[in-house]
């Protein structure tokens, strides 16, 4: 890969600082800047903004439902009890398979909503 000329250097540093005092000012107003579902246009709002409007969301649609943090280790327990069945009691699958197939306590996670403003509207 090229390096960058000296210029292109000292761009980036500058728009990496001016990034970083944006970051800064949202978090300490406690605002969320997120790219619009048409892309390219940025909408900037409270955070208690972005959750109502998520929770409103919900309760329109009716098809999400908030879950316990419990449940993703009812999950994890169920998905490892049975992969240690498969793999031990009937060798379906080799322990490089196995391996592979586990989850980790420390990288799952569930996939979460959130609300994607329409500024078209």
């Amino acid at each position: 890969m090229a390096s960058l000329p000296f210029i292109g250097h000292v761009h980036a540093l500058r728009d990496l600082k001016t990034m970083k005092l944006i970051r800064r000012k949202l978090k300490k107003s406690q605002l969320l800047l997120r790219e619009t579902n048409k892309g390219g246009n940025f909408y900037v709002a409270h955070i208690n903004e972005f959750e109502e409007k998520a929770v409103e969301y919900r309760m329109k649609i009716g098809a999400y439902e908030e879950l316990s943090s419990s449940l993703i280790e009812d999950i994890l327990s169920k998905v490892t009890r049975l992969l240690n069945d498969l793999h031990v009691k009937t060798n379906q699958f080799s322990f490089q398979q196995y391996k592979k197939m586990i989850p980790s306590r420390l990288t799952v996670e569930l996939a979460f909503m959130y609300y994607n403003p329409k500024t078209d509207k």
